[in-house]
């Protein structure tokens, strides 16, 4: 768990674009990769005043201290793989190792989050001052924390646990009065063919089962997905 201080607006920017956090919030993950701009048609903030923008932001700048929690299957080999410690980001292990696809589909069967307790993770969000909390509902690994139609990489389907985490989460953290937001990595994925690696590499990955068009992983994987969340 990672604990979030927006203490200025320029603190609170990634890879150079502030992320406006709505009750729904989906911070896109790899920019570099979007095949869209904020010059396209459709944009909702492409022809925002500043007093626009500052009303939608109004209530970011004033929480100033919410939660931020990376939890997924990566949270099984909590850094080590076989039996060696792997260095940088516990949950870029599957890249920094390039694990193979199947070796990281394991893990998923020792997935059983059965004393996941939304409720006092929200209390104690709510009794240390936070406003907000933002779950990693889907990770670079690909993995959804929810149940999904267009994948079987998903909780409901790949784990003992088989339920919805985030559904539970979200009403805990609003029955505290917080805003509930959900990061979801809409490019890189390392498990659902076509994915994108990394925004630091080009190619098709370490594993054949990496192989596939990112248009259609785009397609098929990725914005079905974000409508399902929404």
């Amino acid at each position: 768990m990672d604990l979030m201080m927006n203490r200025s607006e320029r603190k609170r920017t990634w890879s150079g674009k502030s992320l406006p956090m709505w009750v729904a919030l989906l911070a896109m993950a790899a920019a570099p990769f979007m095949r869209v701009s904020a010059q396209v048609p459709g944009d909702p903030y492409l022809n925002e005043s500043k007093e626009q923008r500052d009303e939608r932001m109004g209530w970011w700048r004033e929480s100033r201290f919410g939660l931020f929690i990376h939890f997924g299957v990566y949270s099984v080999p909590a850094g080590n793989y076989k039996d060696k410690r792997v260095g940088s980001l516990g949950e870029w292990i599957m890249w920094t190792s390039k694990m193979p696809v199947e070796d990281y589909k394991e893990f998923a069967g020792q997935f059983n989050p059965v004393k996941f307790n939304p409720e006092a993770y929200a209390s104690l969000a709510k009794k240390a001052g936070m406003r907000y909390m933002v779950i990693t509902c889907k990770h670079h690994d690909g993995f959804a924390l929810f149940p999904s139609d267009v994948t079987k990489w998903d909780i409901a389907d790949a784990t003992p646990y088989g339920k919805d985490l985030i559904g539970p989460l979200a009403d805990a953290v609003r029955a505290e009065g917080l805003r509930f937001g959900l990061y979801y990595s809409q490019a890189l994925d390392w498990v659902n063919p076509g994915g994108a690696k990394s925004q630091f590499e080009e190619g098709e990955g370490w594993d054949d089962a990496h192989k596939g068009d990112f248009d259609q992983y785009l397609n098929q994987v990725s914005i079905p997905q974000v409508r399902e969340l929404l």
